[in-house]
């Protein structure tokens, strides 16, 4: 059973003596090898013979992707010849639930084809080919491509990937003796004289700044959607961490001197458009021209936007191109 480390704690003074061209890039490097580290002894656990599937699960803006391409690249090393299966694919193509104040359900295991991922999980486990949906989110349906079947190798290993990764329907299908069960999130807060930060607080930093990036959402849809994130991930990540055998820390203390900063920019860009009524309606809305809560969204925001004033900020070429950052910045 795993159980959560101890915090990651940076001060403001850490992320201070941190500046500096060579300096950064020293700190950077070798926090990244501690994670990088971390993965080649998950690595070798889940190389260990009789391991036929490895499970990957966490909070969203964990890290989860690249955590789980990097475990990929590591097999594939070992000898292990692993096949990456996303949980995303396998969105059900049924409507959207909504909570009372407009928000969709997309966070919930209902939300998910179970059977059908129990269905091909098991298949590629007994060596058949398998044809693999893609999940159109923009059209919220599933789809199947002919040149996307895929067939784990001889003495391959599934890596199973996805918010519920971990969920007793799926991870219960599963010898237990034959898997190797991860939970991953960043577990840090940042502290001056007082807490600034805390964990959630990273993720929805990483998460703005990913949706700003690769979705053209604003700050402020993210932040109205989180309510929606947080009763799920309070009902279901107690019971997933404690099902999980290793948990992993996220964390890279000189993040927040890239990605807050990154964010910061993205609020303070939808609190400007919202003063000059020129705000858009929120990409996670039922009815796209409106919010669930503005206020509250609004709250914070600005709470988020005045902890960031205390970072350092520094470019996002410090950051190699194998980290998990990648995810949030580019």
């Amino acid at each position: 059973m795993a159980v959560l480390p101890e915090m990651t704690i940076v001060t403001i003074t850490d992320l201070e003596s941190f500046l500096g061209e060579k300096r950064l890039m020293e700190k950077a490097a070798a926090q990244e090898k501690i994670f990088s580290d971390q993965l080649e002894r998950v690595a070798r656990r889940a190389a260990e013979p009789g391991i036929t599937a490895v499970l990957i699960s966490g909070p969203s803006a964990s890290g989860k992707t690249t955590t789980t391409h990097r475990l990929e690249d590591l097999l594939t090393g070992l000898g292990r010849q692993p096949l990456v299966l996303s949980l995303d694919d396998y969105y059900a193509s049924t409507a959207v639930d909504y909570d009372d104040e407009g928000r969709p359900d997309f966070e919930s295991i209902s939300t998910l084809a179970v059977d059908l991922i129990i269905h091909d999980i098991a298949a590629l486990l007994r060596g058949e080919e398998v044809q693999i949906p893609t999940f159109d989110f923009k059209t919220r349906s599933r789809r199947f491509e002919d040149n996307k079947c895929r067939q784990l190798a001889e003495g391959g290993i599934l890596l199973i990937e996805g918010l519920h990764a971990l969920a007793p329907e799926i991870r219960g299908s599963l010898p237990s003796e034959q898997c190797l069960s991860i939970f991953l999130m960043p577990y840090g807060a940042l502290h001056r004289d007082q807490q600034l930060l805390n964990y959630r607080d990273i993720r929805i930093l990483r998460r703005v700044s990913r949706d700003v990036t690769h979705r053209g959402s604003t700050a402020l849809s993210t932040i109205d959607y989180w309510p929606m994130m947080d009763r799920t991930e309070q009902a279901i990540f107690p019971p997933y961490l404690a099902s999980a055998d290793i948990m992993i820390n996220t964390t890279l203390p000189y993040e927040f001197l890239i990605v807050a900063p990154l964010a910061a920019a993205a609020i303070r860009e939808s609190l400007r458009k919202y003063e000059q009524g020129t705000l858009p309606g929120s990409a996670y809305h039922k009815d796209k021209s409106s919010y669930a809560n503005l206020p509250l969204a609004l709250s914070e925001a600005r709470r988020l936007e005045e902890a960031v004033l205390y970072i350092p900020a520094a470019p996002p070429i410090f950051v190699p191109p194998t980290s998990i950052l990648h995810e949030f910045i580019s």
